[in-house]
């Protein structure tokens, strides 16, 4: 199935992200697994990037947008804003969520709106977001050219480009 990511809920649940396959879960209370084939209108599968919760709910990155995986009756509005967006990684707080994208920098969800936060005009690289990950300092995020730093409001701050630190080419 390719495993792209992995996620313990707050139940001790295993979500297993995959390339092809969508999201598998093993639960915790019982020997049994679920499988969340993620599906578009042309019935292909989705890739799966990465999960998170937010506002007690599970949420699954994909080539076509944020899925929710808890149960609803409608789309949920971070549905809705990352609709056609490719995600790669995803970084939340009780707040806010930050998104990384795979073409298209970072954008921050909160309170129902979503806000570019990132966006690197003169280098594509740094654009295709591969990490974000909470730190002393706020929050530092991966992209194909550079680490990027942002403030603990989820703003960039600063880019240390691999080539300063030493690091040649591009890490994925």
């Amino acid at each position: 199935y390719r495993t792209q990511s992995i996620l313990i809920d707050r139940n001790k649940n295993l979500w297993i992200g995959t390339a092809d396959h969508g999201l598998l879960v093993v639960h915790s209370n019982i020997i049994e697994n679920q499988f969340f084939n993620l599906e578009p209108s042309d019935n292909s599968s989705i890739a799966c990037w990465g999960s998170f919760e937010f506002e007690n709910s599970l949420f699954a990155l994909t080539g076509e947008g944020v899925k929710e995986l808890t149960s609803h009756t409608k789309p949920s509005p971070i549905e809705l804003l990352t609709r056609q967006n490719k995600l790669t990684s995803a970084c939340e707080t009780d707040d806010f969520v930050l998104l990384g994208l795979a073409t298209g920098g970072i954008s921050k969800y909160q309170n129902g709106r979503l806000t570019p936060v990132f966006y690197n005009k003169e280098n594509v690289l740094d654009n295709t977001v591969l990490q974000i990950l909470a730190n002393e300092k706020g929050y530092l995020a991966c992209t194909k050219h550079s680490f990027l730093q942002l403030d603990t409001t989820g703003f960039f701050v600063k880019s240390i480009p691999y080539s300063s630190l030493g690091i040649g080419g591009y890490v994925m």
